[in-house]
């Protein structure tokens, strides 16, 4: 089972994520920007945004040996960051992410406070529901399987997993 956590900044994605691949004992895809901002002290230009998108693509297929994997993010985050930061989304990124396969989405909804890091650029409550709102536009026009999941610690992870089982 492919299981893709997506959604805006400061979400609990990675702490679902994370949670997941233990409770599901499936290999976990960390999220390769995260690794190429810390060593980029936060900087990035549009083509790097195109090689980030790659990175994780590759990270995220070469995880899966064949019994699936957790992904802490996938290509409709760029196609959202992009739009977002240049107004546009590279051919390369759209191709990717019509490439991708995953099971099951699930969007996290931004009900959890802010955590401030370097690496976060939307720290206002009213940005993240702008970029939710994008994001669940993008699946409904995809017409992507998606559940968003809501709530604080063991609830999240118990949303996200009944939202697995209907799936």
């Amino acid at each position: 089972m492919r299981i893709a956590i997506t959604g805006p900044e400061s979400t609990g994605k990675t702490t679902l994520a994370t949670a997941l691949s233990l409770e599901l004992g499936l290999p976990l895809s960390n999220e390769y920007a995260r690794l190429f901002l810390e060593i980029n002290d936060g900087t990035y230009t549009e083509p790097d945004l195109v090689f980030m998108a790659k990175e994780q693509y590759l990270l995220n297929d070469k995880l899966d040996t064949g019994c699936g994997i957790i992904a802490d993010t996938e290509m409709m985050v760029f196609v959202v960051w992009s739009q977002v930061k240049y107004g546009r989304c590279s051919e390369k990124i759209i191709e990717l992410f019509k490439g991708q396969r995953f099971d099951h989405y699930l969007l996290c909804y931004p009900d959890l406070p802010w955590e401030n890091d370097m690496l976060r650029e939307s720290p206002l409550f009213e940005d993240r529901i702008a970029l939710f709102n994008e994001y669940r536009s993008q699946f409904e026009k995809a017409r992507l399987p998606y559940h968003v999941v809501k709530g604080n610690g063991l609830k999240r992870l118990a949303n996200a997993l009944t939202a697995i089982s209907h799936h």
